[in-house]
């Protein structure tokens, strides 16, 4: 619209001009008595179009000053409105988005008379520079008036009659006719675009002026709901601070125990109370600290991860020599594991791992919470876990693809037991537990896909080397492994799941090779004297860790492919080739089809039966007496149950009974039975 406003005016304005000058000059030299007229009405005409373009310039300037007070009224209004804080209520986010629909829908409206007021400006920039340019035409223009003036009387002088200038001014009156229609055409179409920008201005000035009246009220109404939002967020004051200790209490548990942005700190601390009875008929009770560890975990970038485990040992594994010879157990803190992994199998399949690490073989992983669900380890663990210094690189394929996934709120697995009985103790005793604000469950990711095969190659620094090679050779103490893992959720949506459906349903499928089982955490101590005898015996494992629905299962067997000779303190020839194997059982109650490992909340139930073989121990001299060293039950049985009753805290109870190697292979013949009991703190 402005350019074609722009374009009238020039047109109208600037070539009517240099046409009429063009014109008069061209006809100059025949005008009459007509020409002075001519010109004078010429000037008239002007002087009317000069005092429309004046009154014009000023209605617009009175428009933009009109435009500058609304803005400064509205920019007022603005910084004067109260700012309430952010609701967290549903209600109040609900009335937020409605002002603010308001406020952008009134802040258009201001952009628009911004805009409009900048074209009108614009406009009246237009007009006053035609103005200039049109007060130079008609400087020139009376120039021109002039010297035709000037002319006509010089050439009227010589002349000695009439006749000759009556006839050249009736052979010129149709030309000067012609011009002078042509001149009174171009000044009507130059009064037809004047009115047109008068009736644009007067449609301008209307809106303006209902602006103006329309204002005030939708301020007004804002300002009313941005009062009734703050006195409704002044009532629930008490509301927000709960739910504000609640997002705190969330955040902290998102986050975890986070020391900084790269490393991240968890724990286990577990104490254990237990009446055992020996294979010799005694009996005792005991309080220990079973497991007390740091876990820190260190991840830099997103290809480099370090993880180091400090935990205490309460000296049970001997590992000390005192100056007499004898060996001491001693309470000490050690750095239990440390790796550091560069690369990362969930993006990309090749990795390096290196420090001194639980080496796969068997499904140990150094856990003592994800491993098992007893408190005592089963017999393939407590004879064959590895830990040793390590080189290792593994391929884990093929890599998932990073599905898109919608946050899903997991129903919380609830304890069945010790709240309930904690409650109606509390109500015995005429009192009720302190009540605590619940928090809303959280919508959480499910965990991604994980590769289906994986593959490792190891290099250690066992204790056992060969008697006429001594020292550690990367191709004699070598551990390999080979993993199958695959799950499923029977085609249907977890909603639809129970569990009796025995989904969803997971296998994991774990093949190891040792090139030394000897150098496992168990017989490097009891059989350390003989090591540079007994020499590499290779071993296999083989595992098998399953779930359908509530339930998992566990199989395992690990052992020498090879044996062991050497002779014992007692003069007797040993050639032992030992092996484990283990069967577990696992049920969640309160289970739901997003738990994502069995026992690691709520209430569960767990049993165990492991069996061993050639682990009925060795004669050892100790100053002058034969201890027997290196032997594990022949059988053990395990039964629990446990309930993760407050958020981190486990309370575990269990029977287990142990079978000793009958007295023909050195052992006694008998059993013992144990009570364990023992409370746990994960975070």
């Amino acid at each position: 619209m402005n350019g074609a406003y722009q374009t009238n005016i020039m047109i109208a304005i600037f070539d009517p001009y240099r046409l009429a000058v063009t014109g008069i000059a061209s006809l100059g030299l025949w005008l009459g008595p007509w020409s002075g007229m001519t010109v004078l009405a010429a000037d008239e005409q002007i002087q009317q179009l000069m005092r429309t373009v004046e009154q014009l310039v000023a209605q617009n300037k009175a428009m933009a000053e009109r435009l500058t007070t609304i803005e400064s009224k509205q920019a007022a209004r603005a910084a004067a409105a109260p700012v309430a804080p952010v609701s967290q209520t549903a209600q109040l986010i609900a009335r937020i988005e409605q002002l603010e629909a308001a406020r952008a829908e009134h802040t258009a409206l201001v952009d628009s008379m911004a805009l409009e007021k900048v074209a009108l400006e614009r406009r009246i920039r237009e007009l006053e520079t035609a103005r200039l340019v049109q007060q130079d035409e008609f400087a020139l223009l009376n120039a021109d008036r002039t010297r035709l003036e000037r002319r006509v009387a010089e050439l009227e002088a010589p002349l000695g009659g009439d006749k000759p200038m009556v006839a050249a001014k009736r052979a010129a009156k149709p030309e000067l006719e012609r011009r002078v229609a042509e001149l009174e055409e171009i000044n009507a179409r130059q009064t037809r675009i004047i009115t047109g920008l008068s009736d644009e201005n007067a449609r301008m000035m209307a809106y303006v002026q209902d602006i103006e009246t329309s204002t005030p009220d939708r301020d007004t109404v804002a300002n009313a709901e941005l009062e009734q939002r703050v006195k409704d967020l002044e009532t629930m004051q008490s509301a927000r601070d709960d739910a504000t200790r609640l997002i705190i209490q969330d955040a902290m548990t998102s986050v975890g125990s986070n020391i900084n942005s790269a490393v991240a700190l968890a724990g286990t601390l577990e104490v254990a109370a237990a009446w055992t009875e020996d294979f010799d008929g005694s009996s005792a009770g005991d309080v220990v600290l079973n497991t007390a560890e740091l876990d820190f975990e260190i991840a830099i970038n997103d290809w480099v991860l370090g993880n180091m485990v400090i935990q205490y040992d309460d000296g049970q594994d001997v590992s000390f020599i005192s100056t007499g010879g004898f060996e001491e157990s001693v309470d000490r803190i050690n750095l239990d594991t440390a790796f550091v992994r560069l690369g990362d199998p969930q993006r990309f399949p090749p990795y390096l791992i290196t420090g001194r690490m639980i080496l796969p073989f068997g499904i140990s992983t150094g856990n003592p919470v994800a491993d098992v669900l007893n408190i005592e380890d089963p017999l393939t663990i407590a004879g064959f876990e590895q830990r040793q210094i390590a080189i290792g690189f593994g391929l884990a394929w093929p890599t998932p693809e990073p599905a898109p996934q919608q946050p899903v709120v997991i129903p919380p697995v609830r304890p069945q037991l010790i709240p309930s009985m904690w409650r109606k103790l509390l109500a015995a005793l005429g009192t009720e537990p302190p009540k605590t604000p619940t928090a809303p469950p959280t919508p959480v990711l499910l965990p991604q896909q994980q590769p289906t095969w994986n593959l490792g190659l190891y290099s250690f620094n066992g204790d056992t080397f060969d008697q006429y090679q001594p020292g550690w050779r990367p191709d004699d103490q070598i551990n390999a492994t080979i993993g199958y893992r695959t799950g499923g959720h029977c085609g249907k949506p977890y909603e639809e799941l129970t569990q009796w459906s025995f989904c969803p349903w997971t296998l994991d499928f774990d093949l190891d090779y040792n090139s030394s089982v000897f150098d496992s955490r168990f017989m490097r101590v009891g059989y350390r004297q003989w090591l540079g005898d007994i020499g590499y015996v290779p071993g296999m494992a083989a595992s098998a860790k399953t779930t359908f629905g509530p339930i998992s299962l566990i199989g395992e067997w690990n052992g020498a492919l090879s044996s062991g000779t050497f002779q014992d303190d007692a003069g007797v020839n040993q050639r032992l080739k030992p092996s484990a194997w283990q069967f577990s059982l696992g049920y969640q109650l309160d289970w739901n089809p997003w738990v994502e490992a069995i026992g690691a909340q709520g209430t569960y139930l767990a049993m165990s039966y492991s069996e061993s073989q050639d682990f009925q121990g060795v004669q050892r001299m100790f100053g002058d007496e034969l201890t027997r060293v290196g032997n594990l039950p022949r059988r053990r049985f395990q039964i629990g149950a446990g309930e993760w009753f407050m958020d981190g805290v486990k309370l575990s109870v269990e029977f287990s009974r142990d079978w000793d190697y009958p007295k023909s292979a050195g052992g006694t013949g008998r059993a013992a039975n144990g009570i364990f009991s023992s409370l746990t703190y994960v975070w």
